[in-house]
């Protein structure tokens, strides 16, 4: 399954709490057309994962068209952001790997382990062809 994670992904779900406080998987369309649905979700809809060959997951967003590009070339200078090409910024990079045939990533978080701080390596579910990763569900573009 090495080779068929490398690539773009996107948001085909999140996991959602529901009235019960029970977690369940709510599909994007679903949510893009719940207008009471908070925004932040919805943005994230838009964003890209993006599994590299050198063991990265990229969190990709598109960078929003009302910014002028003075504002980003001040921002990408001040180290505030990252483009990862001209259209589109890089939100964060977590290390993947494989371990005795489950996919892992690093969550960034340290735990105590038992030669001092370690990170958290925490399991990426493969089924269906999608990946369970965080609170998202994603499908391969």
């Amino acid at each position: 399954m090495t080779d068929s994670i490398i690539g773009r992904w996107k948001i085909q779900a999140l996991r959602l709490f529901n009235d019960r406080y029970e977690q369940i998987w709510v599909e994007a369309p679903a949510i893009l057309a719940d207008k009471d649905h908070i925004d932040s979700d919805k943005k994230m809809l838009q964003m890209d994962i993006l599994f590299t060959e050198d063991g990265f997951i990229k969190m990709l967003m598109p960078v929003p068209e009302d910014i002028p590009p003075e504002e980003i070339t001040a921002a990408v200078q001040s180290g505030e952001l990252t483009l990862y090409d001209e259209k589109t910024m890089l939100l964060h990079a977590f290390p993947y790997r494989y371990d005795n045939g489950k996919l892992l990533y690093d969550t960034g978080f340290g735990g105590s382990g038992a030669q001092g701080q370690e990170n958290f390596w925490e399991e990426i579910i493969q089924e269906n062809g999608m990946l369970q990763w965080m609170r998202y569900r994603l499908q391969k573009v």
